[in-house]
């Protein structure tokens, strides 16, 4: 279960991990593991490259790095990191490149390998704004680089009025403050010329103007880091900016960091309605906050735990999960809940969920209980049949506790399965088998298609196997509402009747069947009933509609054709039950029958085994409807 759980998204290295040993611990073949590690080493491949591409700081391979941990529906510190780090790079190098800020843009990108990037083609990361930014911001950079190094040559030859020219085209560029001031002084000397730099000279107005820019760029930008603004806000006061400018930048990054330690401190305390309220009002704000953007608190913690339990099925891991958490106003409604990985609502449904899960693990655990009675190849011994239906008595009792309730049919199958435990002598064990057979064949408006053998003996089948036939009908019909029923004969392998609730007229057809003798072609016949049912291979039948075939013979042929349709037959969800008389091998029969729905009767015996199961089965029903759940459980433990 935890191995199928970690294959849900989202994928965490720790999860697939932790899944693997478990199942190792527990040893599940490895056949059932090789998936997992599989899908393991594919998300350490992808996180690898991601932080590899981080520490060399190669922008084009952390983008596609990027690219594949989301395809791949990874969720890890390092992703996030990357994500942050090229929101911030991009929203820098664009307020640099607007402001055609050199010295900026040397800053950011210089350490960074662009060069030779490209467009980044086929790369979703590559084709987004923020990296588009980082490359547009790569071309002025190497655009005002050109024009200082241009700027430069003419100053070493001397040519002061070309110098002047190229100077002059640089004057809304932010470039080093030693280089401007070194032409600048040349020229002066040379030729008595005075150039003002609007942006980058050495007087004070000019340095205050450009802080301003800079400061300005970061409170007008849609999103920005609390780092930025804090780094902006810090160069700005140095540069004496106008203070109403800095306590303004100084404000809003007080606000969004009095709410990260606001958010901290109800995760703290364990109050996921409060965290949730704060994460959401600093996700809705400007100001982004590291911590938040790398998923970093108990809040996420949380939220992972409860997805992984959903993921795994695992009631005892989403108990573990909500263990400790409250709301502070519990059950108030905010708009910050309405969003779907809001981990308030998370919290309240795992409220709920655990008790599913854990209902949905016992129900699990009462349905093999019922079927290990019912499988005639189990090597429960008396004792041990007892003991397992007294367990399942305390299973129906947790999940009564639990809200489950006792239907009639729920009821039937319990008093089936004491009937079974109860059962001495081959007879009434295979009568109690067969039985739950008929009740599961029975429950809702089943389609039953009755598959005779004709073949055998003349007076076998006249006798026995149309007799049974006809008593199927009768029973099908007496117990069910809106059934259908067709038939098919074998051999020659022929189609008498489709699926139809007419059976007068079902009777009137049974009733007149001869016997034919002819090789048997069961495989043939299975076939022809699947057709009758409108099944195809990639269509399983409604979850609500029970699909029956009743093989009726007395020498069914055993072939691998025969195991064939009985495989498509079993994907499809049909059953096929088995009920042979005279030489038939049970060894045979259950080959081509659905696990344990394989019956050999002696045909002296037929009718009055069909007539004996028939009443047991209106009996259990009867009192199904009618008799109290609290008494069946008490019987149950009384066994």
């Amino acid at each position: 279960r935890q191995l199928v759980g970690a294959h849900q998204r989202p994928l965490r290295k720790a999860k697939l991990e932790a899944a693997i040993l478990k199942a190792q611990k527990a040893e599940v073949p490895e056949e059932e593991i090789l998936p997992a590690a599989h899908l393991q080493s594919r998300v350490e491949d992808a996180i690898y490259r991601i932080t590899s591409a981080m520490e060399q700081q190669t922008l084009l391979e952390m983008a596609c790095g990027i690219d594949e941990a989301q395809e791949l529906g990874v969720q890890d510190e390092a992703l996030s990191k990357a994500q942050s780090l090229l929101t911030s790079f991009g929203q820098r190098a664009q307020r640099a490149s607007e402001q055609r800020d050199l010295v900026e843009l040397e800053w950011i990108l210089g350490a960074w390998k662009i060069d030779d990037v490209g467009t980044g083609e086929g790369s979703a990361t590559a084709s987004g704004p923020e990296y588009q930014a980082v490359l547009q911001a790569e071309k002025v950079r190497g655009s005002l680089t050109k024009q200082v190094e241009e700027a430069e040559r003419r100053f070493e030859a001397k040519r002061w009025d070309a110098l002047k020219s190229a100077m002059e085209r640089l004057q809304d560029a932010h470039i080093q403050e030693d280089i401007w001031d070194r032409w600048a002084s040349a020229i002066r000397t040379e030729k008595h010329w005075s150039i003002l730099h609007a942006v980058s000279g050495a007087a004070l107005q000019l340095k205050r103007r450009l802080h301003t820019r800079r400061l300005e760029a970061v409170l007008q930008a849609e999103k920005v880091s609390l780092t930025q603004l804090d780094e902006a806000a810090d160069a700005a006061e140095a540069g004496q900016v106008d203070k109403d400018l800095v306590a303004k930048a100084r404000a809003e990054a007080s606000t969004a960091r009095q709410r990260w330690k606001d958010a901290k401190e109800a995760m703290d305390k364990k109050l996921v309605d409060r965290a949730d309220v704060m994460v959401w009002k600093l996700k809705k704000g400007r100001v982004c906050v590291d911590e938040l953007v790398n998923r970093q608190g108990l809040l996420w913690d949380l939220v992972d735990a409860i997805q992984d339990a959903e993921a795994s099925k695992d009631w005892q891991a989403m108990r573990d999960a909500v263990a400790g958490w409250t709301e502070e106003r519990p059950g108030i409604e905010h708009e910050a809940f309405k969003a779907p990985e809001s981990a308030t609502q998370l919290f309240r449904a795992a409220q709920k969920r655990q008790d599913e899960l854990r209902l949905r693990e016992l129900r699990q655990d009462v349905n093999d209980i019922l079927d290990s009675l019912k499988d005639p190849m189990s090597s429960l011994s008396a004792t041990e049949a007892k003991a397992e239906l007294q367990r399942c008595a305390k299973l129906v009792r947790e999940m009564l506790r639990l809200g489950w309730e006792m239907t009639p049919a729920r009821n039937a199958r319990l008093l089936l399965a004491l009937g079974k435990v109860k059962a001495e002598g081959g007879r009434e064990v295979s009568l109690a088998r067969f039985n739950a057979a008929l009740l599961q064949m029975l429950e809702g408006s089943p389609q039953v298609v009755l598959v005779l053998d004709t073949s055998g003996v003349k007076d076998m089948f006249e006798e026995e196997l149309r007799a049974a036939a006809l008593r199927l009908a009768e029973g099908i019909r007496r117990n069910t509402s809106g059934s259908a029923c067709a038939v098919v004969t074998y051999s020659p392998v022929e189609v008498l009747s489709d699926l139809s609730s007419d059976f007068t007229q079902l009777r009137t057809l049974l009733a007149g069947l001869r016997c034919r003798a002819g090789k048997p072609q069961s495989a043939k016949a299975l076939r022809e009933a699947k057709q009758l049912l409108k099944l195809e291979k990639s269509e399983p039948q409604a979850p609500d509609r029970q699909q029956v075939i009743l093989h009726l013979t007395a020498a069914p042929e055993n072939t691998k054709d025969s195991q064939k349709a009985l495989k498509v037959l079993d994907a499809l969800q049909v059953s096929v039950l088995g009920l042979g008389i005279g030489s038939v091998k049970v060894e045979h029969l259950m080959k081509i029958s659905s696990p344990g729905l394989a019956f050999k009767v002696d045909a002296d015996e037929l009718e009055d085994f069909l007539q004996d199961a028939f009443r047991e089965v209106e009996e259990i029903l009867k009192a199904s409807h009618t008799g109290d759940p609290e008494e069946i459980l008490r019987r149950l433990e009384g066994t």
